[in-house]
């Protein structure tokens, strides 16, 4: 009977720890939902603002359009490459900004190296969209690509660097940085020449970026296939 008042006793002190802790955890996550509520920002790709979205689709095509894309290039390039399992792919995303789009590339597994290419300065129509600075996007980058030892960041302007690569370096290139005319012209005339299979970028057929549009179009006529994030792809061979 001794054992048995223990054993209840012991029961209830633990019943009464157990219910104080959960009172306490309890406690802390709703602090930490009220702070979390309080930091959500809207991204480009993770959380774009609702009205980005639109209602057709019922998802976030910002995200989704690229992993579709990369599901796209795996297939292109498994029908172009008959020797696809034994290859080593790199990708160049000029234009990073948060590493988003990096994310969703790295986490598809086709490349062995991602080069990016950022400053991480100058005007970006981005930054006073989502109330961003440059250090906190930069950080943000390091965040978002954090799980990867196969990205690279080239802290640099992409006409610097065109000379430091090889003609078709890069298996796949991904344009997404100034969206002028002028830019994007440049950038394709310039990297073009270092893509083996696959060149493309971000938003194509976009009303706010005219420019885009008209420099693709003025290269390759039209881009090959286009996706609902606003990405185009042009096979170069």
């Amino acid at each position: 009977m001794k054992i048995t008042w223990y054993t209840t006793e012991f029961s209830i002190y633990y019943s009464i720890l157990a219910y104080v802790l959960y009172i306490r955890i309890d406690k802390l996550n709703y602090v930490e939902e009220k702070k979390l509520s309080r930091n959500m920002k809207n991204t480009l790709r993770y959380n774009p603002p609702e009205d980005w979205n639109p209602k057709k689709h019922k998802y976030n095509n910002h995200f989704f359009g690229l992993v579709k894309a990369c599901t796209w290039i795996s297939e292109t390039l498994r029908m172009k490459i008959r020797t696809y399992e034994d290859q080593s792919f790199n990708l160049l995303e000029i234009g990073s900004y948060k590493g988003e789009s990096t994310s969703i590339f790295a986490a598809s597994g086709i490349f062995e190296k991602i080069f990016c290419m950022d400053p991480f300065e100058g005007e970006e129509i981005a930054l006073n969209l989502l109330d961003d600075e440059w250090k906190d996007v930069k950080r943000n980058f390091y965040t978002n690509t954090r799980h990867w030892d196969n990205i690279h960041l080239i802290q640099d302007y992409s006409y610097n660097q065109v000379n430091n690569f090889y003609d078709e370096f890069f298996d796949v290139i991904y344009i997404d940085a100034e969206h002028s005319y002028e830019s994007v012209k440049k950038e394709i005339e310039l990297y073009k020449p270092k893509c083996k299979w696959i060149i493309g970028g971000h938003d194509y057929g976009v009303g706010e970026h005219p420019g885009v549009t008209d420099a693709v179009n003025e290269a390759f006529g039209k881009p090959d296939f286009t996706f609902t994030d606003s990405s185009w792809f042009k096979i170069l061979k």
